[in-house]
């Protein structure tokens, strides 16, 4: 999953996958802003068939934050 979102990340990101980590931050390290985390999520929905709210999004600073936002998501659905 980890890999998954590193590889919707290249598409926004000026930064190296190589580079990315699941402690990089989105904003500081791989350069996003708040338009670039709205797209990355949309896509992020669209690779995993799910929905994420609004309110969701506002605590994501991480990669790894993405993963476990994506993980309960999941569970969710089940």
């Amino acid at each position: 999953m980890l890999e998954k979102i590193i590889n919707i990340l290249k598409n926004h990101s000026e930064t190296s996958v190589n580079e990315i980590t699941k402690d990089s931050l989105l904003i500081a390290d791989l350069g996003l802003n708040s338009i670039s985390v709205l797209d990355l999520i949309c896509e992020v929905e669209e690779e995993f068939s799910i929905e994420i709210s609004d309110r969701s999004i506002i605590g994501l600073t991480t990669v790894e934050d993405v993963q476990k936002l994506v993980e309960k998501c999941l569970e969710d659905n089940q």
